[in-house]
């Protein structure tokens, strides 16, 4: 989103319903105020807006804010791509000594040689210092909702909030239809919290198979069903027509034409290399998956349903996987 104050172009009076009305190219009007210093409002029709903003390269969030895209990185965007990529060097280092530490224990088998502690030590130093680059990088945007801040503004905490729950939205409902044969809407209930005192956002969905939402990255030779083909995503990014540009350790491109998956239309996609060691898992039946170290796997062990990495399976753990609508093979 390019998000930082001096990015910012515009706040929809509508806030987030006017994004919902920008997403689905209505033809409703609604009103943009822009950030001058009259507070000036334009007003078009949301397909206008849409239409608007990618000739502009602009860029509008959840929250009904609108940034300049076409100049690069904003002040904030770029130091905190700039802390992202030293996270991404200090978690290297990190699996460096760990991966010293197990060559050490196999050829030792002794967790109390030297030369192991001493990895594991280096392990630890480097997993802290790469976790605190989170916890800043993570903090950042929230810091921007204090007015002690040097770069406060609402809008830009809202904007990142509101923008990460449409897209948890957007999976839930999409994973639950893929399962179900359905789609249906995530319900939103606003509930009180009588221990802290306040209202608070109480979201649920009809379907039972939905548990907890999160978002993921897949390798670039899962299969994809893009526009009816079916392709590898790497193959898929190479291949479809668009804009290259590249933000921090990511490269994005900018659709030509809007393509659908699941039936929802993207208009963008993007790619990034990581360092973090990864593990195929194998069923019984020759379905695999590659994850990485810290992906979470749901499996039944000694009839409990429990979360664990790829390196806590046992051969006996039934690992639950859904069920691909065109081949009946039983996944579990």
């Amino acid at each position: 989103l390019t998000l930082s104050p001096e990015k910012i172009i515009g706040q929809f009076i509508g806030f987030e319903a006017d994004w919902l009305e920008i997403k689905t190219r209505s033809t409703k009007i609604i009103t943009l105020r822009l950030e001058d210093s009259e507070g000036t409002l334009v007003e078009e029709t949301a397909a206008e807006w849409a239409n608007i903003f990618k000739e502009k390269t602009f860029a509008v969030s959840a929250h009904g804010t609108v940034v300049d895209q076409s100049g690069g990185e904003g002040l904030v965007s770029a130091v905190l791509t700039h802390w992202f990529q030293g996270r991404i060097e200090l978690k290297g280092l990190k699996n460096e000594w760990a991966k010293k530490a197990d060559t050490i224990l196999k050829a030792t088998g002794n967790k109390l040689d030297s030369a192991y502690l001493e990895a594991k030590k280096q392990e630890d130093f480097y997993d802290l210092k790469q976790m605190n680059r989170k916890l800043m990088l993570n903090s950042q945007y929230g810091s921007m909702l204090n007015a002690f801040s040097r770069f406060h503004d609402p809008r830009l905490g809202a904007s990142i909030t509101g923008t990460g729950r449409q897209i948890t939205t957007f999976m839930i409902e999409t994973i639950a239809e893929l399962i179900d044969g359905i789609r249906l809407p995530l319900n939103k209930e606003i509930v009180w919290n009588k221990a802290k005192g306040r209202n608070d956002s109480l979201y649920t969905h009809p379907s039972q198979v939905i548990i907890a939402g999160d978002t993921d990255s897949v390798a670039g030779n899962s299969i994809v069903i893009i526009d009816d083909v079916k392709d590898t995503i790497k193959n898929h990014f190479e291949n479809i027509n668009g804009v290259y540009h590249n933000v921090g350790n990511k490269q994005f491109k900018d659709l030509d034409n809007s393509i659908s998956v699941t039936g929802e239309k993207i208009s963008a996609l993007y790619r990034h290399r990581t360092n973090k060691r990864r593990f195929q898992i194998e069923l019984e039946n020759g379905k695999s998956v590659i994850v990485t170290e810290d992906h979470s796997i749901m499996i039944k062990r000694n009839g409990k349903m429990i979360e664990i990495k790829p390196m806590e399976i046992n051969k006996e753990d039934i690992c639950v996987s859904i069920e691909d609508k065109n081949d009946k093979t039983n996944m579990s």
